[in-house]
């Protein structure tokens, strides 16, 4: 299955998104997009259809506060080559989308507490606010259940061979069927029709007849013609077997049990399944809880309260920020794996990478990891999608091995042809001297190698020539500063803000001119230049992440996108007009 295409209407600050890029299940997603741009309301969205038949969200969080805008959401998926989709609104009783996939959103929890404090008189109080966090709810509690048949039934029902085969106790060890469990009743259930379980009942008759000894139990020929006969036997054994890592004949012990309990007893084998699943989480949730309280004053614990499995965390002034925001995204983590037990899921993560040091970032991003290989083993789905307004390209903060990075800000940039080949080919020798020295550094003398720059294909060489350059240079500066959304060249913008700055500070030596000239490198030159006395204003150093990054564009590595998403930022736009000039 894939998503190819998301189209949200109507919701908070969102009038309307598409997003068509194609998303493949079990990679992270990894949506950037600047402040402001919507992907809170995104989130929000898709929050507001968990367990409803319609899109439900109040009034002021309707699109321009009108609620003639009614929101929206549609999947476009595509699964077996066929195209469909999904879709739901607040007019409509019908939510397909939640038919399809079970969703889970994770958003920031904490909030403000406000009070006053009285320091003196009736009409003296000061205002106070506190950072909290209301217990994260995990789940809901599930009381203890037992297997409904004994499991000494599966040993007599294969006689002489029962203690040769599958050890029940180790069922819910395994934290790759604890995940897939849900998934797994729903295949019992198939399994369990009366014609096929009779097929399982009389290979259990045949497994009876004959005396296994340990290192002889592997198949017989008619497991091989069930395999055959009935896919869902057949996936359901597959996946088992590599769970357990048990031969054919065990894993067929292990089905027929829990066909069988299933038949027996349906409503206590779910109650069963469910509190056998609600515990190996609760376990293992609270042993990761303990190696995060990292703090030795007030640490975070679990608790089962008011019928919900709880993760209760400090006051944020008594832990750090960092240990706050993993326990607060772990737990969450945790509610999703509880809560996806379709074989198709969403999970949508809200800025809450965001803030963590690399430390933190790298765990959150381990157990992210972990959830999506539980899911992969289990043959399911999860589209793990991730919003940020950092960019990977920049700040290498996601470093998953196999993610998908999406820019939701519409392209405004359009990359001059010319540009690229000239950036591309800037290292060979009949041209590398004079591209670097009066193309993308400053110097006052006049030039003209445009015989060697005609030598290139697709490459102007009218550039060359003294002044052509730069006046493309600032054609494009004009489109990036106006305010009707015009498309510019990226690069254009990066090699103009360094030669502007390098022209300005030559400008301002009395001495080491020809030293400044020299250096191939703006970060150098600005040190020559400092070392003479001057004063050189700090956004010269800042804007090395504009100038640096962006004329180092190949084919190879190419980073466009990248380089547009901080030209777009409104500050680093003001930053560039103000060096400009």
């Amino acid at each position: 299955m894939k998503i190819e295409k998301i189209k949200i209407q109507h919701c908070r600050g969102i009038n309307e998104l598409v997003i068509d890029n194609e998303l493949v299940p079990n990679k992270p997603i990894i949506f950037v997009a600047p402040n402001g741009f919507g992907k809170t309301s995104l989130a929000h969205t898709f929050k507001s259809i968990i367990n409803h038949t319609s899109e439900r969200i109040e009034d002021d969080d309707r699109h321009n506060n009108d609620n003639n805008n009614k929101a929206s959401i549609e999947i476009q998926i595509k699964e077996d080559n066929q195209i469909e989709i999904l879709s739901v609104n607040e007019s409509n009783y019908s939510n397909t989308i939640t038919k399809k996939f079970d969703i889970s959103v994770i958003t920031n929890p904490s909030f403000i507490k406000t009070s006053s404090q009285n320091i003196g008189g009736r009409f003296h109080t000061k205002p106070k606010g506190k950072l909290l966090i209301d217990p994260i709810s995990i789940t809901e509690k599930i009381n203890k259940a037992y297997i409904p048949v004994s499991k000494n039934n599966l040993q007599k029902a294969f006689g002489i061979n029962g203690d040769k085969l599958f050890d029940f106790d180790l069922l819910f060890t395994n934290k790759l069927f604890v995940s897939y469990s849900s998934t797994c009743l729903s295949e019992i259930k198939k399994i369990g029709s009366e014609n096929i379980f009779q097929q399982l009942e009389a290979i259990r008759q045949i497994i009876n007849t004959i005396n296994f000894s340990s290192a002889e139990i592997s198949s017989i020929p008619e497991l091989e013609n069930l395999n055959n006969s009935n896919i869902q036997y057949k996936d359901l054994s597959i996946l088992l077997s590599k769970f357990f890592n048990i031969s054919e004949i065990k894993t067929f012990s292990l089905i027929w049990f829990l066909v069988y309990m299933y038949r027996e007893n349906t409503e206590k084998t779910i109650k069963y399944f469910d509190y056998e699943r609600y515990n190996f989480y609760k376990k293992k949730l609270s042993s990761v809880i303990k190696s995060l309280n990292s703090s030795k004053y007030k640490q975070a614990y679990l608790q089962e309260h008011q019928g919900e499995l709880q993760v209760v965390i400090p006051e944020p002034k008594y832990i750090s920020n960092g240990q706050r925001d993993v326990l607060v995204l772990v737990s969450f983590l945790y509610q999703a794996q509880m809560q996806l037990k379709n074989k198709n899921s969403i999970l949508i993560i809200d800025e809450l990478f965001d803030y963590l040091d690399d430390a933190n970032l790298t765990v959150a991003q381990y157990y992210i990891s972990q959830l999506i290989e539980d899911f992969k083993a289990s043959k399911r789905y999860l589209f793990p999608i991730i919003l940020t307004h950092l960019n990977p390209a920049f700040f290498r903060n996601y470093v998953f091995q196999k993610q998908k990075v999406i820019y939701l800000n519409k392209e405004k940039y359009k990359v001059t042809p010319a540009l690229q080949k000239l950036s591309n080919v800037r290292e060979d020798p009949r041209i590398k001297e004079n591209v670097s020295k009066y193309l993308f550094h400053f110097d006052p003398n006049a030039f003209d190698f445009s015989s060697d720059l005609a030598l290139f294909a697709d490459v102007r060489s009218t550039w060359g020539k003294t002044g052509n350059f730069k006046n493309f240079l600032l054609e494009e500066y004009q489109k990036y500063i106006d305010k009707n959304d015009e498309e510019f060249d990226p690069l254009a913008i990066c090699a103009l803000t360094r030669v502007v700055i390098e022209e300005k500070v030559y400008n301002c030596l009395s001495d080491k001119k020809t030293e400044f000239l020299r250096e191939h490198k703006t970060g150098e030159k600005l040190k020559i230049a400092l070392s003479t006395g001057i004063e050189i204003p700090e956004i010269y150093f800042l804007l090395r992440i504009i100038y640096d990054e962006g004329m180092h564009s190949t084919s190879e590595k190419n980073n466009t996108a990248a380089i547009e998403a901080k030209l777009l930022n409104p500050i680093i736009k003001e930053m560039i007009i103000e060096a400009i000039g």
